[in-house]
């Protein structure tokens, strides 16, 4: 009775046989035993709760040491209890009782875990850590016991015992376990929520179960046992399965990484990468590669982790936090990218990911990891012949460029091509839109896009979310390449050859061209996400590298060359026409895009005003007198109206200083024109 009573066993079944055959079968409860023969009572209840009592009293202050095992043993017609402490029985190296040792740790660290809900935080936090101790008492037992006998590793129990030791760093407040479920954002995700020391021991034991479970696979596999063996199929499960979560908490790990501006980063993309590429591969092996939820699992990971690696080398180009705190440079963040495609390049690739080659497309050039040229070239778009030796010349020029500058346009450039093969792996598993939405429409009244090949779901929002940062990384690349011919417009003006320019100024040209590609392909994906204001930015930023090209031909005196064959009131209206767009996207002036308005209504007015004055004096100098002025009225209104446009805007904003250039130069035309009607009348 009092082992039934300390065990919380509420009845007996009892079991009553004459000659080994059974009679009848009697189910008692645990308190009426003492009264089972229906007359006196055979014992007294008190005395046995009395008797357990001590017993436990005894027990709790004799066996205080950790993980050591005792025997209470009471001899036949004795009243005294003795107790023992067996653990040097397994100092003496006697393989039954390390087994027995090692089996009865596991064991009651099982029972602490269904224990631990029940309690607070902070004693459910005390019953985990006294789990994780009798774990690893048992990982210690089983390592002695393989140390013994290397034949005999059991490897599954130690691995499932490293599962289980992980899965205690993987538990929330109460202790209950939290699952990955990669059809969540990974901001959202339970294990975002634990610390990075939390996350690095569970890999750790993650990563020790993995290397068991291969020594299985690497035998069975040496033995021949793989054709139609269900053990090496349930091997290799189980690998798929912690490759997985070794994966995901690697995941976790880079975005806390990202946020602390860690270089402890470089690792885990690293690890991610080859827990990807271990995964497919196992999942291969295992003939259940192309099976819907399996092929699934990959590419969503295979999505995730160029998304993060995009993430990173963005957050490196834009916070300078990365160089002072984490100690890193732009060859670090290259580098440790480019081992990426080295580890996932013997994957079938285009079959998985939807993808030919770790690359970006930008208008008809390749934008590879291996070289982050971001000289693409639209040959079409303003019919440019360019030699290959002059876009090999341009590229020196950047690359002479000082370091944070060049740093900042390789990192945004491996960004954008990151953040493409992720987009190229959605697009593959059917989350990406056919269609894109109305600009009306809220992204967040949208309903969610279903995957085809699977009834997992995924956020349209966390999909425009990639939108948004491959975008972004597009535009500072193109930012970076005005910038650059900027300069080089700069150094142009300051030679004292004129022989030298023409070749200078086509280096500008090739910059300004790739950074038009940048921005085109930029507000692609801004305008899929609908970000008024970015997408207003980037109209700006075209219009921009059209400004300069109708500004080249004053500037060098070149006029062999192609693009100077355009008129430079061409590329002034194409800067025209971008800049009212984005006056257009923004709609109206309020307290959120004050300082954006007026700047991109000061661009369009000054734009405007140049457009005017230049047609302006192109016109009279097409008159064949000084003195024959007589204009047409269709000439007249392109000259007038974005003057005209020009001052009202300019009114609006309140600079009276441009709002009286404009009329002077409206002021110019007419007295022009007026003194040429006069002289004909005359």
């Amino acid at each position: 009775m009092c082992t039934k009573i300390i065990a919380n066993v509420p009845q007996l079944a009892l079991c009553l046989q004459e000659k080994g055959f059974v009679q009848s079968v009697r189910v008692l409860d645990t308190e009426g035993i003492p009264h089972i023969t229906g007359g006196k009572s055979l014992f007294s209840p008190s005395v046995v709760d009395m008797n357990a009592t001590m017993i436990l009293q005894f027990l709790k202050q004799n066996c205080s040491k950790d993980n050591c095992t005792y025997l209470l043993r009471r001899e036949a017609g004795e009243t005294n209890v003795r107790l023992y402490d067996i653990s040097a029985i397994s100092e003496q190296k006697q393989r039954k009782w390390i087994w027995w040792l090692a089996q009865m740790s596991y064991r009651f660290a099982q029972k602490l875990a269904r224990y631990s809900p029940m309690y607070s935080s902070s004693e459910a936090r005390t019953f985990r850590s006294r789990q994780r101790s009798l774990m690893q008492n048992t990982l210690d037992l089983l390592e002695e016991l393989y140390d013994m006998d290397d034949s005999r590793g059991h490897e599954l129990m130690r691995a499932r015992v490293h599962e289980d030791m992980a899965a205690t760093y993987l538990t929330d407040g109460v202790g209950v376990n939290a699952k990955f479920d990669f059809s969540l954002p990974l901001g959202s995700h339970p294990y975002s929520d634990f610390n990075s020391d939390r996350l690095c021991k569970a890999q750790s034991h993650f990563e020790g179960a993995i290397k068991l479970i291969n020594r299985l696979v690497s035998i069975a596999d040496s033995n021949d046992e793989k054709g139609g063996s269900v053990a090496f199929e349930a091997y290799l499960l189980n690998l798929y399965r912690l490759h997985m979560k070794n994966f995901d908490v690697s995941l976790i790990l880079i975005e806390h990484h990202i946020m602390t501006r860690s270089s402890s980063i470089m690792q885990v993309i690293r690890n991610a990468s080859l827990s990807l590429a271990n995964l497919t591969k196992t999942s291969e092996q295992g003939l259940f590669l192309w099976k819907s939820p399996h092929l699934h699992d990959i590419r969503s990971r295979h999505a995730w982790l160029w998304e993060c690696s995009g993430k990173f080398a963005g957050s490196f180009a834009a916070d300078k936090l990365w160089r002072e705190r984490g100690h890193l440079n732009g060859d670090d963040v290259l580098y440790v990218l480019r081992e990426v495609e080295a580890t996932l390049k013997d994957l079938d690739i285009a079959s998985l990911f939807g993808i030919d080659s770790f690359s970006m497309a930008i208008d008809d050039s390749l934008v590879h990891l291996s070289s982050l040229n971001p000289l693409v070239i639209n040959r079409l778009q303003f019919s440019i012949d360019l030699e290959t030796q002059q876009v090999i010349s341009t590229l020196d020029l950047l690359n002479a460029e000082k370091q944070l500058p060049k740093e900042k346009r390789l990192s945004t450039t491996a960004a954008a091509v990151c953040l493409n093969i992720a987009l190229a792996t959605y697009d593959k598993m059917g989350l990406v839109p056919e269609k894109s939405s109305s600009m009306n429409e809220s992204p967040r009244s949208r309903e969610i896009v279903k995957s085809r090949k699977s009834s997992q779901t995924y956020n349209l929002q966390n999909l425009y979310l990639v939108y948004q940062r491959i975008a972004d990384a597009c535009n500072e690349t193109g930012a970076s390449l005005l910038s650059s011919s900027r300069k080089a417009l700069d150094e142009i003006k300051a030679l004292d050859q004129i022989s030298d320019k023409p070749s200078r100024a086509l280096n500008v040209i090739i910059m300004l061209h790739a950074g038009n590609s940048w921005f085109q392909h930029s507000l692609k994906y801004f305008l899929r996400c609908e970000d008024r204001q970015n997408i207003a930015l980037v109209r700006a930023n075209i219009a921009q590298t059209y400004k300069i090209f109708a500004s080249l031909r004053s500037n060098t005196g070149s006029e062999e060359i192609a693009v100077f064959k355009i008129n430079s009131e061409v590329w002034l209206q194409k800067a025209a026409d971008e800049l009212s767009m984005a006056h257009d996207v923004l709609e109206y002036r309020d307290d959120s895009n004050t300082m954006f308005w007026d700047k991109i209504s000061s661009d369009l007015a000054s734009t405007l005003l140049i457009l005017g004055v230049r047609r302006r004096q192109l016109s009279f100098a097409d008159t064949s007198s000084s003195n024959d002025l007589r204009i047409s009225p269709g000439v007249e209104n392109s000259i007038i109206k974005p003057m005209l446009q020009a001052l009202r805007i300019y009114e609006k904003l309140g600079n009276r200083h441009q709002a009286a250039a404009s009329n002077y130069q409206l002021a110019l035309y007419f007295s022009k024109v007026w003194h040429g009607k006069y002289y004909h009348l005359n």
